[in-house]
């Protein structure tokens, strides 16, 4: 048990420690992609303190160019084994995707569904941790009229939208909705049509601008809202767009699988008659290690443990979790006990400190309870404050330590009531 704490450790250490990194990403994309959209969100990264490589491979008009031959997947593979790639975005073309589903004997289906799955296939093959993306792309301003002679721009954002989910939920994908940022402008905005070159589908710089807006909030996980980098738009409509990209991705976070294959470290309990923890966590993740505080100075690397207290008290329960490519999620919550054998003994309820959170000062208050000593320990037992009682209150001073979970020991009556104070600075 010792030495899987100490490996969980270290992992975490190197897990803090990637933050810093360089973000690689790699762009597979016909002339939409093109149109500057990689180089734009690297400048929007760079501005906001990110580093960012960025590249873009085209290899055909449609995903089932790249993996149409032997010699087609081979460049592909070449490319992808380039370097530890940390995104790969997978754009389709934008008449194809939004193909009504069995349309013209299935052609979403052969051309789109398939090559998209074995491209997804061949990133996981080649970099384990690489996550793939897909770039919904957008309507043509007055919809496909060349294959639905009565289509609209609505209809065709639709379709292209419900095929790009299907595509990201079945390869455990993630996706950069700028299509659907593309719509909000085009509903709430005059000059909606200027994000379209003149006369064309490709995107003018508002166009890639919002796009690169859009995969900004969605890689980094942050809004661009505020981001300095406008190139030659006009300042207003650069911040309306920077605000819609970060409106449209984060609120809906679960519907374009943001963070899919992160961690969760979501956790439920229950607390039996014997005062016996139940803890349940997300079941149908995958994580390599997880690491419980119970709050009581002992700790759990099982993934499901029940965990007995002794003492009562509030107890600020820890559950950490990580994947094998160090991505890691934390979750904290109070459990209060209140042991069987004392259950008529409402000392641990009279006791109270606050504030709680600190920065370092707590104030204890023991109300009608008669206190022999307090003791302060680390979670792993280490004593470092200990106090005899004479009053019915008491400041505790902690702002010489570090962040962290500290547990208040009270004698009284013969028993110990355990208390977690929690330093956050």
């Amino acid at each position: 048990m010792k030495n899987k704490l100490i490996t969980f450790i270290i992992l975490l250490f190197i897990s803090n420690n990637l933050g810093a990194k360089q973000i690689s990403v790699l762009f597979f994309g016909n002339s939409i992609t093109a149109s500057g959209i990689p180089e734009t969100f690297q400048q929007l990264a760079l501005e906001s303190g990110d580093t960012v490589f960025v590249e873009q491979h085209w290899g055909g008009q449609i995903l089932q160019e790249y993996v149409q031959d032997v010699a087609a997947i081979q460049m592909t593979k070449d490319k992808l084994q380039e370097r530890d790639w940390d995104y790969v975005v997978l754009q389709e073309n934008s008449q194809l995707s939004g193909f009504y589903p069995g349309w013209n004997q299935g052609y979403f289906e052969y051309y789109s569904y398939a090559a998209a799955q074995t491209l997804n296939q061949l990133i996981r093959e080649n970099n384990s941790c690489g996550e793939t993306i897909f770039f919904m792309t957008y309507g043509y301003l007055d919809g496909d009229q060349m294959n639905f002679p009565d289509d609209t721009y609505e209809k065709q954002q639709t379709r292209i939208k419900r095929n790009y989910l299907l595509l990201a939920d079945s390869n455990s994908s993630m996706l950069a909705p700028v299509g659907w940022a593309w719509r909000k402008v085009r509903s709430e905005k005059s000059w909606g049509d200027e994000l379209y070159m003149p006369g064309d589908h490709h995107p003018a710089e508002l166009g890639s601008y919002l796009a690169s807006c859009v995969f900004y909030a969605t890689i980094l996980g942050k809004s661009p809202a505020g981001n300095k980098f406008i190139g030659t738009i006009p300042q207003d409509r650069a911040l309306y767009l920077q605000s819609v990209a970060g409106s449209i991705v984060l609120t809906d976070k679960v519907e374009w699988n943001i963070n899919i294959n992160v961690p969760n470290a979501y956790f439920d309990f229950e607390i039996n008659q014997n005062n016996k923890v139940k803890f349940t966590t997300d079941i149908s993740s995958k994580y390599v290690d997880y690491l419980w505080y119970f709050g009581d100075g002992d700790s759990s690397s099982k993934k499901e443990p029940i965990h007995e207290y002794s003492l009562s008290g509030d107890f600020i329960v820890n559950h950490f979790v990580m994947n094998e490519c160090y991505a890691t999620d934390t979750m904290i919550d109070t459990i209060t006990i209140i042991p069987s054998s004392i259950k008529n003994n409402n000392d641990s309820e009279l006791i109270s400190v606050s504030p709680n959170p600190s920065t370092g000062l707590f104030s204890v208050n023991f109300g009608k309870s008669k206190i022999d000593k307090i003791q302060i320990t680390t979670v792993d037992g280490k004593l470092i404050y200990q106090k005899l009682i004479k009053e019915n209150t008491c400041t505790i001073n902690l702002s010489d330590y570090k962040t962290g979970i500290y547990l208040l020991n009270v004698f009284t009556k013969g028993q110990i009531i355990r208390k977690s104070l929690l330093v956050r600075k």
